[in-house]
Parts: structure tokens; sequence; C-alpha cells
């Protein structure tokens, strides 16, 4: 028998011209948009912290959902021009928005005027001359929207179940299903090209050591997944200075608190009288805050990562940012 020579291998689809990959080079430096949460007790101020965004021009326009029938203290904001309120009280409706956000960012982008127009006269009725340009959402709060899902999931409808009928309590199922569904909404939204800011109530829990830990009002490991998703989680609180008492955004944990941020090793333990302005210039140091003060340098951390109240330290003067070493003014409102 004689032995015949190993045959070549056939070509591999790696050797022909391989067609367009779905994907692209960046860097992150591409991205100037801010994704944050902030997250605190009830009349905090964290609605108006967040309606702040009207005023900084490059987060301008403004689109809000509010899902709490708190919005207030938006009528400034909104009498301006740059913030436009959504109220929602079923989480379909959160679920069409951003359908219509998707729209509203890719007509935005190509300059396509026209589309735009059109695509705000399916809300207004109206053909504006001048179409919204959104450049950032909020949705406030996580923590009602999380119940509206599980209302959904139960078949529940504000105005439309009867009140004197106890409805079906969730089971497994349905806390697993709202979980994942809030962790897609986080991260669809985090994902279009927009600041997004979500504003989520608080709840405090007894821990082993009988310490009163601040966390978000959220359901079982959510309150803990969602926080990965975003480069911002600001625990917004009053603290002690050395000016006086003052509304203090903290952006690293502390002994009852988390928060963090990714802005870089430099910057700052927490933001005093915080506001929208502030925040978009650490998350963009080479900016200008809309006051004309000078963002390049980010300002210096303390040296105390671990506060264990959310107290100045003393003998240390707090971090300010942009407000120029006056006192900070408690937001009004939520």
């Amino acid at each position: 028998m004689i032995n015949q020579a190993p045959q070549a291998p056939q070509a591999t689809a790696l050797v022909q011209a391989p067609a367009k990959p779905k994907f692209e080079f960046t860097t992150p430096l591409d991205d100037e948009y801010l994704n944050a949460l902030i997250y605190g007790e009830y009349g905090v101020g964290k609605t108006t912290c967040a309606a702040t965004a009207a005023d900084v021009p490059e987060m301008q326009d403004v689109l809000y959902i509010a899902a709490e029938a708190g919005e207030k203290v938006l009528k400034p904001y909104a009498a301006r021009g740059h913030l436009t309120v959504v109220r929602v009280n079923k989480y379909a409706t959160v679920a069409r928005v951003f359908e219509w956000m998707v729209l509203h960012c890719r007509y935005r982008d190509a300059g396509e005027t026209e589309k735009l127009a059109q695509l705000e006269s399916l809300i207004t009725g109206v053909v504006p001359t001048k179409p919204k340009m959104f450049r950032t959402v909020v949705l406030d709060s996580l923590t009602e929207i999380q119940v509206y899902l599980m209302y959904q999931l139960l078949g529940i409808e504000i105005g439309g179940t009867r009140l004197d009928l106890p409805p079906d309590s969730p089971e497994f199922k349905e806390w697993g299903q709202s979980s994942e569904m809030i962790k897609l909404l986080i991260r669809s939204f985090r994902d279009l090209k927009l600041n997004v800011i979500i504003v989520c109530s608080m709840e405090e829990k007894e821990d082993e050591k009988k310490r009163q830990l601040k966390r978000l009002l959220l359901p079982g490991k959510l309150a803990v997944n969602v926080q990965g998703f975003l480069d911002v989680v600001g625990y917004l609180d009053k603290a002690k200075t050395d000016a006086g008492p003052a509304w203090r955004l903290w952006l690293t944990s502390g002994q009852t608190f988390h928060a963090k941020n990714r802005f870089g090793p430099t910057a700052p333990e927490y933001i005093d009288a915080p506001n929208m302005s502030k925040l978009y210039a650490l998350n963009n140091p080479k900016e200008t805050t809309p006051d004309g003060s000078n963002t390049t340098a980010r300002p210096t951390p303390s040296s105390n990562p671990n506060p264990t109240r959310p107290t100045s330290t003393p003998g240390r003067a707090p971090v300010r940012v942009g407000n120029g070493g006056n006192r900070p003014v408690r937001p009004a409102g939520r």
C-alpha cells in the first residue's frame, strides 16, 4: 500500500477579506456625558439638585421624568425654558419615553431639525420652529419607578384597580423580573448619548454592629447592584462645616453610607452646596463652569477617606467646588 502525502489544509475564513467589524475603537475622552445617581432622605433637596442641570448650558435641554407628585420645585427651571417635565405613573410610560429619546438623540446628532420638530409634535400637537435639543434626562425617582414596575407585573393600575380589594403579593418570580427589568432600564438610559441623572430615595437598616446604615430604597440586592452601573453615586445629606450647616453631596463612602465616583484620584470627597454645574465640571475638568470659574485643576482630596459621619474634620477646610469659599446655601424644596 502506497502512503499518500498528507493534503494541505483548506483555507479558512480567516485568510479571506474580513467583513466590517460591528464595533469601533474609541477612547474614554470621547464621552463627555455625566451619569450619576443621587440618594438621600426625603426633603433633602435631591430634586432641586438634579433640576439645576437646566442652568448648565452644556446640559441643556433637560427632560425631567417625574414619577413622584412633587415637581412643584421644578417650576422656576421650567419657566426659564430649558427643562421639560414628563409626568409618569406607569412603568410602560417610562419605556415609551426611552424609545422616544432614542429617536431624538439620533435626529439630534444627525442635525435633522425637521425630523426633531416632527418628533416633538407627536407629543405637543404643534410643530415647533425651534425643537428641543435634549442633552440631559432625569429619572425621579428610581424608587417610585420600581414600584410602578411591580404594579405592572401584578396587574395593578393606579386609578383602575379597586382600592377595597387586596392586591396579590409579589412572589419570587415577580421580584426576579423586577430586578432584571430595573437593571435593563438603567443600562439602557445610561448608554444614551445624554447626561443621565437618577434620583433615589433612602432607607436606614441596622447592621450587626447596631449601626444605622444608609442605603438606596430598592428591594434586595438591587440596592447594591445598580451602583456599579454608574460613574457617580452621591449621598446627599446635611453636614457641619466651619462656615455652619451645609448641604453636602458625598462622593466617597463613609462608615454608614456608600458613595463613589470615577473622576480620578484627585477628586474631592464631597461637594458643598451641590449642583449639576459642579458635578459636570468634575466630569469635564478642562471646561469652565457657567459662573466663569476655571475647573481645569481638580480640588485636592481630603486626607480622611472614610469619615464616620457626614461632618467636616476638625482642622481641615472642607472642599467647596466652585462656590468661592462662600457659606453654602441649602437647596430649596425636596
